[in-house]
């Protein structure tokens, strides 16, 4: 039997590219929905502390843990799993740590869970040009988070949490 290569070439041609629209996520509905909501958090980075808002993105393809200020259009930092090591936390099962870290910063909310990343990479930071009307403290946190240098300071993103929030997650991963 012949193989028509010239049909073939073209059916490979125009074949989409594997990741050229979002294949979905792995894991229950509900899960996606609580995880993408975007939520209150601080930032500690080396020496820094930020206040701002962050979410999950349980996608296929590329995961990822997105960090923004509180104008997420200024500032956003985003963590994909491809380049960072991601390890998470509570502080009933880290007190020494977490003791540690309220010493240095002030650190917000009664317990807290805790996200801590490494990147291996710069990762992609977001932010739109600053107009003259944003207030100063904003445009100094989008520059402080602009020149950190991530590869070698401890990235920890702290959320306080309550005991009615671990309730909201699926009974069955």
């Amino acid at each position: 039997m012949e193989v028509d290569t010239a049909t073939e070439m073209a059916n490979a041609v125009i074949a989409p590219p594997p990741f050229e629209k979002r294949l979905g996520y792995d894991c229950p509905r509900e899960l996606w929905t609580t995880a993408i909501m975007w939520r209150p958090c601080q930032l500690t980075v080396g020496n820094k502390l930020f206040s701002g808002k962050y979410h999950v993105v349980l996608e296929s393809q590329q995961p990822r843990v997105a960090f923004g200020l509180h104008n997420s259009a200024r500032g956003q930092v985003i963590f994909t799993d491809k380049n960072c090591a991601i390890e998470t936390g509570f502080e009933q099962d880290e007190p020494n740590f977490v003791d540690q870290h309220r010493g240095q910063f002030d650190l917000k909310g009664g317990p807290l869970s805790f996200i801590k990343i490494r990147p291996s990479a710069q990762p992609a930071i977001l932010s739109k040009v600053m107009d003259e009307a944003s207030e100063q403290a904003e445009r100094d946190n989008c520059q402080a988070l602009n020149s950190v240098c991530w590869q070698v300071s401890e990235t920890i993103i702290w959320i306080p949490y309550e005991a009615e929030d671990c309730s909201k997650l699926p009974k069955r991963l």
